[in-house]
């Protein structure tokens, strides 16, 4: 077995590791003694230096955990690495590896929040052994054990993220609730205060895009990168910026180390088409080169709920101009028969087309409160003449008066008198006028 390592060891140096796909998730971490780049192969296997020279190591006893899959951190300027499902953590110094828990692997908290604060390090949530947690667990590096943290507030019922990033004293995340189950569940946003350890739910999450937020940067922030185009979240400021970048990012590229003094970023990527490995140093400035667009990560409840009352105010205020828009438009474009002032008006307009006779018509009908008898028309003619001639004098009137308006008020003009039998006397006829055609103002 040591036989074909060391086989496999001097293949790979001599053909280059630069030139092999290495599985990006390995471990990888920045080593600030020797101020170089170390990626984790294996248990055995760890490569080191821009020129990725393998180094072999003796096998550490990680219960069920493996070297190359711990989550670096940096502590009192040291680094560990540690299991984020839980159990296992290593200190690493001078190239050398080694466990220093009381523990064993827990491999019950995958998918949780791991994150770094105050020389402490914390998993929130995460699901294993046939159960979803919402709990908080913290290593204390006296006792080399993990304990429970009582937290408050806002507790989800189950926390499950792969988005979540430590902004000052706030750890915010992307609570996608459990995995695999009957139960319906939206994404939301919450803050854990690391002060109070108190929880705050912020909003339902409206990410929408499946994006890779394995990058951290200086402030807090997470980078999705994608060749030229990249998505950063601002917890703090309930934004997710689309930006452009001056180079070209490698999807799978991996932050390793931020210096401050250069405000630069030393990144582990790849070339695009032959996937080499290569390290690059890129400033701060050009992740952010351009910014297309921005929109919130989050919508609070308070924010809907105002939307909503603003919507249904646009509504309601959109619907009661729409209706007595509507009732003016129709009052204005109906007749307006004035009987003091004996004028008839429409659209704001004296009509002067209609005589004496026609006026006197509709001013008396329009003083009667209901149905008129038809045969009262007669009287109000005042002509001496065979009754046969009255009542065609009487047809000539209404037709001729109608005639009048059609220009005025359009064919409605023809619907202008109601005329029928009297109900209790089938003999006789009563009139009135149309009051969806006429307001009448006294």
């Amino acid at each position: 077995m040591r036989l074909r390592l060391f086989g496999f060891l001097v293949l790979l140096s001599t053909v280059g590791f630069s030139q092999v796909d290495i599985d990006m998730n390995h471990t990888q971490f920045w080593d600030y003694e020797t101020q170089q780049p170390i990626i984790i192969l294996s248990d055995s296997v760890y490569l080191i230096g821009k020129d990725l020279s393998p180094r072999k190591i003796k096998p550490l006893d990680l219960d069920k955990s493996h070297l190359n899959r711990l989550v670096p951190t940096r502590i009192k300027n040291k680094t560990y690495l540690y299991d984020s499902a839980g159990g296992i953590v290593v200190h690493y110094e001078n190239q050398r590896f080694k466990r220093i828990d009381q523990s064993f692997s827990h491999k019950n908290q995958y998918n949780s929040a791991y994150f770094t604060y105050k020389n402490s390090i914390y998993l929130l949530g995460g699901y294993g052994l046939f159960t979803f947690k919402n709990i908080l667990i913290a290593y204390d590096f006296d006792s080399n054990e993990w304990f429970l943290k009582k937290t408050s507030g806002d507790i989800p019922k189950y926390i499950s993220t792969t988005i979540f990033t430590l902004v000052g004293d706030k750890l915010y995340f992307v609570d996608t609730g459990p995995m695999h189950s009957r139960e319906t569940h939206e994404n939301l946003v919450y803050a854990l205060n690391l002060k109070t350890f108190e929880f705050e739910y912020l909003g339902k999450s409206l990410l929408n895009k499946k994006l890779n937020f394995r990058n951290r940067l200086k402030d807090g922030r997470l980078i999705s990168l994608d060749d030229d185009t990249n998505f950063i979240l601002d917890f703090e400021n309930n934004t997710i910026k689309q930006v452009i970048t001056q180079p070209r990012l490698h999807p799978d590229s991996k932050i390793l180390k931020y210096d401050s003094d250069n405000d630069s970023y030393v990144l582990l990527t790849k070339n695009f088409g032959n996937n080499e490995i290569r390290f690059e140093e890129i400033t701060a400035q050009s992740l952010e080169y351009k910014t297309i667009s921005s929109e919130p990560i989050y919508q609070s409840d308070g924010e809907r709920l105002r939307q909503g009352i603003i919507y249904s105010g646009i509504l309601v205020v959109f619907l009661g101009f729409s209706y007595f828009g509507y009732r003016w438009r129709t009052y204005y474009t109906k007749l307006q028969i004035n009987i003091t002032k004996r004028v008839v008006t429409t659209r704001g307009r004296e009509i002067k087309s209609l005589n004496p006779e026609e006026l006197d018509l509709l001013f008396f009908i329009a003083k009667q409160p209901n149905y008129v008898e038809y045969s009262e028309l007669m009287h109000q003619l005042n002509y001496d003449a065979p009754y046969d001639t009255l009542k065609k004098k009487r047809q000539a009137l209404i037709s001729q008066t109608q005639e009048k308006l059609i220009p005025i008020i359009g064919e409605k003009a023809k619907q202008l008198f109601i005329i029928k039998q009297d109900v209790k006397d089938k003999r006789n006829k009563v009139i009135k006028l149309n009051k969806s055609l006429v307001v009448i103002v006294k």
